[in-house]
């Protein structure tokens, strides 16, 4: 160490000259015998200072290399343990589940249950989850999620049915064992991680720009053992990750190819099968697929192939699942089925752990192959991680693990980054392009040897590409000559006819948005104004709704169930999170903000500027789009709240209203509005019309069980209306209808009303809910104001939609805390 005082070195970007005039306490001082500047030892001279004696230099860097490589290994594995500690300790994201029953007791005293559920869960088969009780946490373990039902097993009998349950998942199993994976790597059996772990920050190319194009995938991924792909929306990520796999398979080599979601694990795969007429034992899926075609493809999944190279059983296996299905849940005969099908599944885990080791194409999930041998007990020449940004940094670092001679990592550090919990994180939270220099080399114009950027786009309207473009993507992306005519007629659609980008402002309505009890957010108002303008356009075209609360999810996806309970044609409309649908698209996406009065503030997955996490979001939700992107918001709201000025959303926001692209107030009945005969499963008219009074009167004189309304402010002064319902009401108790009424502390109500009314502290949204099956928002004539920071918010629109369907009207009670109060009355 000191025999490197008095050598002369240079710093790799600046260029600068001195002399190492000492070295100690695990730092080097170097001087130009002006100033002194201080780098840590060894590890600057890993990919900051260069030393005139090459065979020194080599020496150092190895050193360098190793203590970074010792030190990334610590350095991650304590982060996952916080984030382990932080996830025990608060718990984890809660579930919901409804109308459980116990379908049978095992010999062992065990007990099975049935749940509905709100949206689709996909917990693997044995997955750990907690249920919390009021007055204790039970264990149990997923036997199966079937679409909209979960099945357990637990040790604890909870009766025969329940009512609704909230469990957890323990995913910290996964953590854990990419720990042990972690600690693994070595230089010599991981060569690629190796570097990828050590050697980022030096391959940045001061003298040079960002590589552009598809092409140059190919030969650097064939000529160097590390490339990354940076693919902004719509650039054919999907497309090059085809290409460089298929030239590997040409030369007779394996690939696997991982990913932190299902989604683009499915598609990936798909796309890879198209170019085999007979993919069978080629092209394989490991693990629990999510794509309705892989799903029901006889060959694609491991599972599946093995089962269909066996006729006889495959048979018998269908058979006894088609049996099931048509089972009740409580039938015995299931659970003989459960156990013939389990005998079946292990007979083929053998033959399918082969097909892992043997097949040309593997594709998985990154989670799937940190826990399962089978993945991570063999390597590949060629491994693929797609949608990086997503993943933890060890995780990526462990990918490469497995590849012999190529790594190839796509993704964009401009979309979703990893979903971290622990909020005092300060590792976890940096993406691979973080790690490895990408985003510094990108933010100053610099080259950086690994990296390859898709710069020309094939899904967006061009107007839509140019918004996103500039203000994310720094001009660099640019569309390509046709796809303004593919895309142009979807953008011709009503509403907002011939505007790839509009808005529907529901500014002055009665908007309202709450906190769920999970912290989510709900807006009743947005989310039947969103499935209203889908059911507008899905006939033409399909339609994706995103939100970026997960409660506005689920509140839209039990309505859109209804929908499809009715007629399969609403098959074309779908909802999800803004993380759910990274790595999806749609013709046309509805984004549903959510947020409004009621709240004092917009929520952190509108505003966070930290890691640019809100702009992230946003343009996944934007970018989604094919034609026609629709913001619902209400304007106003976000405007007053002080929004910040150079979030895209806020941008966005400001582009439509300066083009006059917004829908609001009395014009949306003109663009989006109903009629009592129309044929629309969403009802949407003005409050004060006399058709729509008489609708929602008429749906009362057909009450047979119950009536819940909830009134947040003073009724509306039109005695003659106001007499009409309590006339209804009596006329509703007299034929034994249960009537529950909600009002505000400080709200009077007519005497003949008030004696089915239950104070409540916070009432906010004006809704009733008819035979716990139609929904009504806006009614009865409720006409209270808002008042924000002490100054009043007058409401001048006052739209009222009416909605039928039993999942919106099971999920709309729960969000609003209403199942056990009824309940409670009515003993």
């Amino acid at each position: 160490m000191k025999s490197l005082i008095g050598k002369r070195v240079m710093n790799r970007r600046t260029k600068m000259t001195g002399i190492i005039t000492d070295i100690k306490d695990g730092i080097v001082y170097v001087s130009d015998g002006f100033d002194t500047w201080k780098y840590a030892y060894p590890a600057a001279f890993a990919d900051t200072l260069v030393l005139e004696d090459e065979e020194i230099q080599d020496s150092l860097r190895v050193q360098s290399f190793d203590a970074k490589f010792e030190k990334f290994k610590k350095l991650y594995a304590a982060a996952i343990y916080k984030e382990i500690n932080y996830l025990k300790t608060s718990g984890g994201k809660r579930y919901r589940i409804v109308d459980g029953e116990r379908v049978s007791i095992t010999k062992n005293e065990s007990y099975i249950y049935a749940f509905d559920t709100d949206s689709e869960l996909h917990f693997p088969d044995g997955t750990v989850i907690k249920l919390w009780l009021k007055e204790e946490i039970v264990y149990a373990n997923v036997i199966s999620c079937e679409e909209f039902t979960i099945i357990f097993q637990t040790a604890i009998d909870l009766g025969e049915k329940v009512e609704t349950l909230e469990f957890t998942a323990e995913p910290w199993q996964l953590m854990e064992a990419l720990i042990e994976r972690l600690y693994e790597l070595d230089e010599e059996s991981s060569p690629i991680a190796y570097q990828l772990a050590c050697t980022g920050m030096s391959q940045i190319d001061y003298r040079k720009s960002i590589t552009l194009g598809q092409n140059q995938v190919q030969r650097m991924s064939g000529e160097q053992p590390i490339t990354f792909v940076w693919g902004p929306p719509g650039t054919g990520k999907t497309t090059t990750l085809v290409n460089v796999a298929l030239q590997f398979l040409s030369q007779g080599k394996r690939v696997l190819m991982l990913s932190y979601s299902n989604v683009s694990v499915d598609g990936a795969l798909w796309r890879m099968a198209s170019h085999f007429d007979n993919p069978g034992g080629m092209i394989v899926r490991y693990g629990y697929p999510r794509m309705k075609d892989v799903l029901d493809s006889k060959v694609l999944t491991s599972y599946a192939y093995i089962i269909h190279t066996h006729p006889e059983i495959e048979k018998e296996y269908e058979a006894l699942k088609k049996e099931k299905k048509s089972l009740n849940k409580k039938d015995p005969r299931r659970g003989e089925i459960d156990k013939k099908l389990k005998r079946i599944r292990t007979e083929f885990k053998e033959q399918e752990q082969e097909l892992i080791q043997s097949a040309p194409f593997v594709a998985t999930t990154v989670s799937k192959a940190v826990v399962d041998r089978a993945v991570y007990s063999q390597s590949f020449d060629l491994v693929i991680f797609d949608e990086a940004s997503m993943a933890y940094v060890p995780q990526v670092v462990f990918s490469a693990s497995l590849a012999k001679e190529s790594f190839l990592c796509l993704g964009d550090f401009k979309q979703l980054p990893a979903i971290v919990q622990n909020p005092e994180d300060t590792v976890l939270r940096k993406d691979i392009f973080d790690f490895a220099g990408i985003r510094k080399a990108v933010a100053n114009g610099y080259g950086h040897n690994w990296l390859v950027m898709l710069d020309k786009q094939y899904r967006m309207h061009p107007e839509i590409a140019e918004f996103v473009g500039e203000r994310m993507y720094g001009g660099l992306l640019w569309s390509e000559s046709d796809v303004f005519g593919r895309r142009q007629p979807i953008s011709d659609t009503a509403p907002l006819q011939r505007r790839p980008m509009g808005m529907i402002d529901l500014s002055g309505s009665y908007s309202v948005c709450i906190k769920t009890n999970d912290g989510s957010r709900i807006n009743l108002l947005s989310a039947m104004i969103c499935i209203r303008l889908a059911e507008m356009m899905h006939s033409q075209y399909e339609v994706g709704i995103i939100t970026p609360y997960s409660a506005q999810s689920r509140l839209i996806l039990a309505m859109i169930r209804d929908l499809q309970e009715v007629d399969d044609q609403y098959k074309s409309m779908s909802s999800a999170t803004v993380h759910q649908f990274q790595g999806s698209e749609k013709p046309i996406i509805i984004y549903d903000a959510v947020d409004c009065f009621r709240m004092p503030y917009p929520g952190v997955l509108l505003t966070a500027k930290r890691d640019d996490i809100a702009n992230r979001l946003f343009n996944v939700a934007l970018t989604r789009t094919q034609g026609k992107f629709i913001l619902v918001v209400n304007k106003d709201y976000m405007f007053q709240k002080k929004i910040a000025r150079d979030l895209l959303f806020t941008q966005l926001m400001n582009e439509m209203k300066s083009k006059e692209d917004v829908v609001s107030g009395e014009d949306l009945l003109y663009e989006i509005g109903t009629t009592k005969d129309d044929p629309a499963k969403v009802f949407f008219g003005e409050r004060d019309e006399v058709e729509s009074w008489d609708f929602y009167l008429n749906d009362i004189q057909k009450a047979k069980d119950s009536i819940v309304i909830e009134i947040p402010g003073p009724m509306d002064d039109d005695v003659d209306a106001v007499d009409s319902l309590i006339e209804e009401l009596k006329d509703a108790e007299s034929r034994q209808v249960k009537i529950y009424i909600r009002v505000g502390d400080s709200v009077s109500v007519p005497p003949e009303i008030q004696k089915y009314c239950q104070p409540y502290t916070y009432v906010t949204t004006p809704f009733t809910i008819i035979d716990s099956r139609v929904t009504w928002f806006g009614e009865p004539l409720c006409s209270a104001d808002f008042m924000s920071e002490g100054n009043v918010i007058l409401t001048e629109f006052f739209p009222c939609l009416r909605f039928e369907g039993k999942y919106t009207a099971r999920i709309i009670k729960a969000f609003y805390g209403i199942s056990s109060h009824e309940k409670r009355d009515q003993a």
